[in-house]
């Protein structure tokens, strides 16, 4: 076989067995087996309360993700029949649940998060009558950091990353225009995955998300670059993975000819950044969090990286001001009338002092200050009338 179309010739190979392509049997409900009475009932109203609202299904995963965390608890930590829904929402549990999370060292963020959940499951059945009284809504939520800076990778890595795939295998062409399309347009990941053949526009350069956050449109910019390498995948490497070339076929396709999943990105990026070395979390976000700052640091602006990411709120946004010291730095002495100019100079080496280590610390515990060097002859003392003012 030839190295070349090693990868390729597996993915034909995948083709031929896509009838005995394999996974896992979908699971049961939990809810619906009843093991926790009322509470499993309760929740199976109020998600179905949440559909008829037409809320999203990853909103309504992510609620319904909660309320089973909460009920793996209660299953064990219950004493009594699961009869009486407003013992299995009390205070006292909730508590106990919420200490059960702190000892297991689980973030604030978490924490927060399943009582919010729980609160809301309990003002429903307050007001559809199923609880006399939301005892919930009085309890406290942790206290979360009011910003958590994310992570990104430097411009060097980025670039890194960009050449591990193999270029010479068609699967390496298609895995090497996904890694450029996350960077330069900054999608989340289900948003890639869900686009079709007909949202590229090869002359203005602009991808047509119309499946984003929230069921929202928007165009977003992806630079020549990166249609250059879009352009190679759908000309040397998709027709090799499918035959479909429909304006609504998906335009980036696995092995078997399908489309991605969300999950399914996310592990092919996980395993390109652990090839070159990355060791912290994360994977299709890194390089949305990445495309964001690097923006940022160019002199975009918070209102197109806004458009660009598709945030409904600014200061969203807002958490990619979050530039280094060294462009700060940059920044004052390109900006500031005394940044980068004076009688010392702009070299770092001439401006840093060599007697640091006058500044001693006292007995104490605080600093001595090295003695002031005496003035010019030529100023003024100004501690000392002069001669002419005393005449």
């Amino acid at each position: 076989m030839d190295r070349n179309e090693q990868g390729i010739s597996r993915a034909r190979r995948m083709q031929a067995w896509k009838d005995r392509k394999g996974g896992l049997p979908p699971t049961p409900d939990p809810f619906k087996n009843g093991q926790a009475g009322a509470y499993d009932k309760a929740c199976l109203d109020w998600l179905s309360s949440l559909r008829l609202r037409n809320l999203s299904p990853a909103t309504i995963e992510t609620y319904r993700w909660a309320l089973l965390r909460y009920r793996k608890w209660l299953l064990v930590h219950h004493r009594g029949g699961f009869k009486r829904l407003s013992s299995l929402v009390s205070v006292r549990h909730i508590l106990a649940f919420q200490q059960d999370l702190l000892d297991a060292q689980a973030t604030p963020h978490t924490r927060a998060y399943l009582l919010a959940n729980l609160k809301r499951l309990t003002h429903w059945l307050t007001a559809n009558a199923r609880l006399k009284n939301d005892t919930l809504q009085g309890l406290e939520s942790p206290r979360t950091p009011t910003h958590r800076l994310p992570r990104y990778l430097p411009l060097d890595t980025v670039e890194t990353l960009l050449e591990i795939p193999d270029v010479s295998d068609p699967l390496g062409i298609r895995d090497r225009a996904v890694l450029e399309l996350f960077y330069a347009s900054g999608l989340r990941r289900k948003e890639l995955a869900l686009l079709e053949l007909q949202d590229l526009d090869f002359h203005q350069r602009q991808i047509r998300v119309r499946f984003g956050k929230g069921d929202k449109q928007r165009i977003v910019p992806a630079g020549c670059r990166t249609f250059g390498w879009l352009r190679k995948y759908l000309a040397h490497s998709r027709p090799k993975l499918t035959d479909s070339a429909e304006p609504g076929s998906p335009l980036f396709v696995t092995g078997y000819g399908d489309a991605f999943s969300p999950g399914s990105l996310g592990h092919m990026i996980r395993e390109y950044l652990d090839r070159i070395g990355f060791q912290q979390p994360g994977a299709c976000h890194l390089l949305r969090h990445s495309c964001a700052t690097h923006l940022m640091d160019g002199g975009a602006g918070l209102r197109a990286i806004q458009c660009i990411l598709g945030h409904s709120r600014l200061d969203t946004t807002a958490i990619y001001t979050h530039v280094s010291n060294r462009k700060l730095t940059e920044i004052h002495a390109r900006c500031h009338p005394h940044g980068d100019e004076g009688p010392f100079g702009s070299d770092p080496a001439a401006i840093a002092p060599d007697s640091r280590a006058k500044y001693t610390p006292t007995s104490g515990g605080t600093t001595q200050n090295p003695p002031r060097s005496p003035a010019p002859t030529n100023q003024v003392n100004r501690t000392q009338p002069s001669e002419s003012s005393a005449s």
